[in-house]
């Protein structure tokens, strides 16, 4: 049976290749990698690299600088063509059953990997991935939410059933993320029995001793599943250098330390495990009661240390956001509550029915050279 590893990428070179070098140096079997980047110059930076196929991704425009409204579905859009992509190209390249992982995302233990291409082989299902499953709603899962990391697949079936044949504008990226678009497509064209969900993300770690709070951003800053072993971090949620000595620690501590790429990263990052957590219990514990203290709800940012600073220095600038905020928590504390101003609206808050067309407010918020042009636009015929 050939295994298949489908690896999306944008800029996130050096976590690619600490993943190539987890796959060729440490483990034992050979598996087809392939690999999309979206990045203009991703294949030089790649080329390098011991993969089996590479394959471009649309050139779809983003910046952080547009308003969220037009940033949403452009970046939604892009992720969704990576993730499209470098799934094909695995199938293409032979393999039977495929893992698909970004390259932060990263399998730590080679037999318990094995274990999940299993789940997937011609005796088990089609389909099996972790998440909150088909019993959460959100507002950009309203059927269900699935990660995008470490799902599996029979690559004959979903080539037949043309799994990964969509256009991502077709699938609503205003509102809909990755996690709900391979919901919708598990429903339509795979089928609930064929989909097996073999994690629901409880009892995972930010870091050691920390566990990760659900259900807010289940896989940020980072989440460690000890019994699956599988790794993300996401750096940009840690302040300084955290993030790497975060990664740094956890490849020592599951023995995957061979490979040029890896080894570099270990001799420049070797903080111990002891003064790492201790300067993250430090912090975390630090940036909960002052935002507590200004009445700011820390559940929602996630246990993500960049975000909590950001939103005390925020706070800070709008001080009459806090005493609102401060106000509301008395208020709850005395058993009170205060009604404000409702729109009140049927379905979720950001729903655009009734008072706008969604097609109108797609012809509206895009602009269509930010697209290559062979792209179909399925609201120019509506």
């Amino acid at each position: 049976m050939k295994k298949g590893i489908a690896i999306s990428v944008y800029d996130k070179f050096e976590e690619l290749a600490i993943l190539v070098d987890i796959i060729r140096q440490n483990f034992s079997d050979k598996y087809l990698i392939a690999v999309c980047c979206n990045h203009p110059q991703g294949e030089s930076h790649i080329s390098k690299l011991d993969i089996d196929g590479y394959v471009q991704g649309r050139d779809i425009f983003f910046s952080p600088k547009l308003p969220w409204s037009q940033g949403r579905p452009l970046i939604v859009c892009r992720n969704t063509d990576t993730v499209q992509r470098s799934c094909t190209k695995a199938i293409e390249l032979g393999a039977d059953v495929v893992m698909h992982i970004h390259c932060d995302a990263w399998p730590l233990n080679e037999s318990k990997l094995n274990e999940h291409f299993a789940l997937v082989s011609e005796r088990g299902k089609k389909f099996a991935a972790r998440g909150y499953g088909f019993g959460f709603y959100g507002r950009d899962v309203p059927i269900g939410r699935i990660d995008d990391h470490f799902f599996f697949f029979n690559a004959a079936y979903l080539k037949e059933i043309k799994f990964f044949d969509f256009n991502p504008l077709e699938m609503l990226p205003h509102k809909l993320s990755i996690h709900g678009i391979l919901c919708m497509q598990i429903l339509v064209k795979l089928g609930l029995k064929n989909f097996l969900l073999y994690h629901d993300q409880s009892g995972c770690e930010c870091w050691p001793g920390q566990e990760k709070h659900l259900p807010w951003y289940p896989v940020k800053p980072s989440s460690y599943d000890p019994v699956r072993y599988f790794l993300h971090v996401h750096r940009q949620s840690y302040p300084e250098d955290w993030g790497q000595q975060l990664q740094a620690f956890y490849l020592r501590k599951n023995g995957m330390t061979k490979g040029d790429c890896i080894e570099t990263f270990l001799r420049k990052y070797t903080m111990p495990e002891e003064e790492l957590v201790r300067l993250l219990n430090t912090e975390y514990c630090s940036l909960l009661r002052s935002l507590r203290r200004r009445g700011i709800r820390p559940e929602p940012l996630a246990q993500d240390l960049v975000a909590m600073r950001k939103a005390l220095m925020e706070a800070s600038k709008t001080p009459w956001t806090v005493l609102r905020s401060l106000a509301a928590h008395m208020l709850r504390t005395l058993g009170l509550q205060y009604v404000g101003k409702r729109n009140v609206v049927a379905g979720h808050p950001d729903s655009l029915w009734p008072g706008v067309d969604v097609a109108a407010y797609y012809r509206q918020t895009l602009d269509k050279s930010w697209f290559p042009p062979d792209t179909e636009f399925w609201f120019d015929s509506q």
